[in-house]
């Protein structure tokens, strides 16, 4: 699906609901640019502002401030899938949503106990 360029590392968190041995990347896009890459190795996954390599399902979100607010863990995948806010899913829905779930739930104001 693409290949995009390695940056800066944001947060690691566990992914749950995966084969154990389930690898790839999750790229999310906004307005087609890549901003963020969630990239997932046995169990445990990384965010970061890129990756090199191909896409395992790429996500394209309607703004910013949706993509943040899922990061951030103010807004549910799910929620923002169904008031359309994801502009354009490619690849492996199963594998983009459990990624995005978990990167949610390792969101700081989980681990702070505010949601």
């Amino acid at each position: 699906m693409g290949k995009v360029r390695a940056d800066k590392t944001l947060r690691t968190f566990p992914v749950t609901g995966l084969e154990h041995d389930a690898e790839g990347r999750a790229v999310l896009k906004v307005n087609g640019k890549v901003v963020y890459v969630v990239e997932v190795a046995r169990g445990t996954a990384t965010l970061s502002t890129g990756a090199e390599g191909p896409a395992r399902v790429v996500a394209n979100f309607d703004t910013p401030e949706t993509l943040e607010a899922i990061l951030e863990g103010r807004l549910h995948p799910v929620v923002a899938a169904l008031q359309g806010r994801f502009v354009q899913i490619e690849g492996d829905r199963r594998f983009g949503l459990t990624s995005l779930l978990a990167l949610r739930a390792s969101a700081p104001v989980f681990a702070e106990g505010g949601a």
